[in-house]
């Protein structure tokens, strides 16, 4: 039975309102910003000041981050709370229309368990202690959740119209986003097939697939006429495919296998993925009973067929890099929905009957119980995150640099701390505000790099240079460069002979200049001609 309409309301202002809770502790408020957030703001500030990303900001990401940072950034007046906006507002959207179509499928109290569910394991990997995180996966969910909500209303109707190329086109949109995050995606195109080759109908197969391709090529089209345009399809080429096809290639069996461990481990924090686990093993068995066209038997199916997908492009990197794992959480969130389901369809009504109650009742009892648990560590770990300061390091860098340099003075900072330039509202000369990607990677031709930042030191030299390798573990400090043999406990990042160019080009033309205290970061200052 239906929700009447002011029941249903509450069930989208209440998951609104539980995704914009998950995303408070990650207030940029006394935090600084993390690595990749400081990139993708900083590449975000030079976008509004007229740079591009790519050729002025080295880094290897697509492009749709730095254009939805740089919206942020505007949305906040310059600072990173417009950023953070744009995340719970992304997250928001996901949970209403995730809430929705679960609710077709399985009823209300299961779509908002199955959603709230989801919501409270992403804290797990989004939140770190004492820093502002802006991962891209973020902005995968709502587009997530739509393209599965057009797909089932073709399905339903079996009819193809603009919703089958816009399927395509958020699968196009969240590849400009990252690629790892196309599992869903992948099981829809699996289930469409496999479906349609069961029926014996592969003259319409081929038309929705034709529809579907062209909806993906249109955003990604566009995006590659802006990136000629701009001309930087050269370098956005070298960057964000030809690098990351690099380090896709230096993934192991053993790094993946680690990867996979570290995910379910987050994903387990707190009972989800179990939880999870336990509907898509109800879901196999009860997949064939559930009605041949209905909402449930293709959301399960769906979510079946993304599992995998969603294990090898969750460990794709080869590391302990957890935000990979968030575009994993719709999937997971319907399976969760379905063992609420399974819950009332199966389990409740001997309950009821034993405690004299009605099933509805033990079904709501159940899971207000079962979401008490599931909130208790997220809880917990949210608490923590909202109290934590940052670590002392951006502040501390940011307050040394509005004392010695003035807003149009450039800073060069060595190791992995973009974040202090995005705080402290400075630039740096070149495209370089990271440098073990580019200029130590394993098999990536990082000598062209490391000419291009020598002789940009040399010719266009910053007002400061700091030495901030102690906080950046997998960079050397400017001594150990010069001497060799770094070892920076990763076999991807390998520090090569001709890196040492850099301090000295460094030590020819600067001194000393101190510390930045407390942290300790050393600041070297160009030589009086």
């Amino acid at each position: 039975m239906p929700l009447p309409h002011d029941a249903r309301v509450l069930a989208t202002l209440a998951v609104a309102l539980v995704a914009i809770a998950v995303q408070l502790p990650n207030l940029p408020s006394g935090k600084a910003p993390q690595e990749d957030a400081g990139v993708f703001m900083y590449a975000a500030q030079v976008l509004l000041d007229g740079g591009l990303p790519y050729r002025d900001v080295w880094d290897h990401k697509p492009p749709l981050i730095y254009l939805i940072d740089a919206l942020g950034v505007v949305l906040g007046g310059g600072s990173p709370l417009g950023v953070w906006a744009l995340q719970a507002l992304a997250y928001a959207a996901a949970a209403v229309i995730g809430q929705r179509l679960l609710a077709r499928a399985f009823g209300a109290p299961a779509a908002l368990f199955g959603t709230v569910a989801w919501l409270l394991a992403s804290p797990r990997i989004v939140l770190v202690d004492g820093y502002f995180t802006n991962f891209v996966q973020t902005f995968l969910a709502p587009l997530q959740f739509t393209a599965i909500a057009l797909y089932l209303h073709e399905e339903r109707h079996r009819t193809r119209t603009w919703r089958t190329p816009a399927i395509g086109a958020t699968a196009g949109v969240a590849a400009l986003l990252t690629p790892a995050g196309l599992g869903l995606w992948l099981a829809i195109g699996t289930h469409l097939v496999a479906t349609r080759v069961a029926r014996g109908s592969l003259a319409p197969l081929v038309a929705r697939v034709g529809l579907l391709l062209i909806g993906a090529v249109i955003p990604l089209a566009m995006a590659g006429v802006a990136l000629g345009l701009a001309g930087l399809w050269g370098e956005f080429w070298d960057q964000a495919v030809r690098y990351n096809a690099i380090y896709s290639g230096t993934v192991t069996v053993a790094g993946r296998w680690d990867s996979l461990e570290y995910g379910l481990r987050l994903l387990g924090s707190g009972g989800f993925l179990f939880i999870a686990i336990a509907g898509a093993a109800i879901a196999l068995r009860d997949r064939t009973s559930l009605p041949r066209a209905s909402d449930g038997r293709r959301l399960v199916s769906v979510a079946l067929i993304a599992l995998p997908f969603e294990a090898f492009l969750g460990s794709a990197s080869g590391r302990e890099h957890g935000y990979y794992w968030l575009a994993a959480l719709p999937a997971l969130g319907i399976l969760t929905a379905y063992a609420a389901f399974a819950f009332a369809r199966h389990l409740a009504p001997g309950l009821a009957r034993r405690a004299r109650r009605s099933a509805g009742l033990v079904t709501a009892v159940a899971i207000a119980i079962a979401l008490a648990a599931l909130t208790a560590r997220p809880a917990a770990l949210m608490v923590r995150v909202a109290m934590t300061p940052e670590d002392g390091l951006n502040a501390a860098a940011t307050h040394y640099l509005a004392g010695s340099t003035r807003p149009g003075d450039t800073v060069f900072i060595w190791g992995s701390r973009a974040g202090v330039l995005v705080t402290a509202g400075r630039r740096s000369p070149n495209r370089y505000v990271y440098q073990y990607a580019p200029l130590w990677t394993r098999g990536y031709e990082s000598v062209r790099h490391v000419n291009e930042l020598t002789a940009a030191l040399t010719e266009r030299p910053p007002t400061i240079f700091i030495d901030a390798s102690r906080d950046s573990p997998a960079t050397p400090s400017l001594e150990s460069a010069l001497a060799g043999g770094f070892d920076s406990g990763d076999p991807l990042f390998v520090v090569g002979e001709n890196v040492a160019k850099i301090p000295e080009v460094v030590f020819r033309l600067y001194v000393p200049a101190g510390k930045i205290e407390p942290i300790g970061w050393p600041v070297y200052r160009l030589r009086t001609p």
